[in-house]
């Protein structure tokens, strides 16, 4: 299986959307801690007081993730040495979004 994180911060700092409370480490550490074929599935959107938002292609992935939830939280943690997110939510989004 390809390391998501492979392609290092420089990549994940384009993705990084203003206003969205986002950072490349963020990104990063959400592709270690999910895997990478959950990668193109499932985007981080938005991160505000600790919940990290993200778009997930559809309703069985949301349903995969959530199931999760704890081992991902778990890892993010790890792989960003602190706790800012502390929660998730996934909400699906349509692929023309």
């Amino acid at each position: 299986m390809a390391d998501p994180k492979a392609a290092g911060l420089g990549v994940w700092r384009y993705l990084v959307r203003p206003g969205s409370g986002l950072s490349a480490d963020v990104l990063s550490a959400w592709a270690s801690a999910v895997g990478a074929p959950a990668v193109p599935k499932a985007m981080p959107w938005t991160l505000r007081e600790g919940t990290l938002t993200v778009r997930v292609q559809s309703s069985s992935w949301a349903q995969d993730l959530s199931l999760r939830r704890d081992e991902i939280l778990r890892r993010l943690a790890a792989e960003l040495a602190d706790e800012r997110v502390h929660d998730l939510r996934f909400v699906v989004m349509a692929e023309t979004e």
